[in-house]
């Protein structure tokens, strides 16, 4: 997971954990743009080559399909919310995941909510 997702909670992760098949296995939770690769679930860890970076999401679910694993797609509002722009700052802070978080919290005392 990467580090612009502050929507997401323990309660997201037991799901997206919940969602994984046995190995081998592929999960994966998408941008909210379906851009990016918000989370992504490996068993065993080496069984496809993580390709990070900018568009990242349709080639893991390609690089997944190479390897003859069908990859578990679980959307999540709260992974789903990365923030990369500021386009997606205003997106984070009408988002009612982000709501109960710290960032959220932060971004507003300082008026940029």
């Amino acid at each position: 997971m990467p580090g612009d997702i502050p929507a997401v909670s323990a309660a997201e992760i037991e799901v997206l954990l919940a969602a994984h098949k046995h190995a081998p296995a592929f999960t994966i939770a998408p941008a909210h743009d379906e851009q990016g690769s918000n989370a992504v679930v490996i068993s065993p860890p080496n069984a496809v080559p993580l390709r990070f970076g900018d568009n990242s999401y349709y080639p893991h679910l390609e690089a997944a399909r190479t390897v003859g694993i069908d990859p578990t797609i679980v959307r999540l509002p709260g992974i789903a919310m990365d923030i990369d722009n500021p386009v997606d700052l205003k997106l984070f802070m009408a988002c009612p995941e982000a709501r109960r978080t710290r960032t959220h919290a932060w971004l507003q005392a300082r008026g940029l909510g």
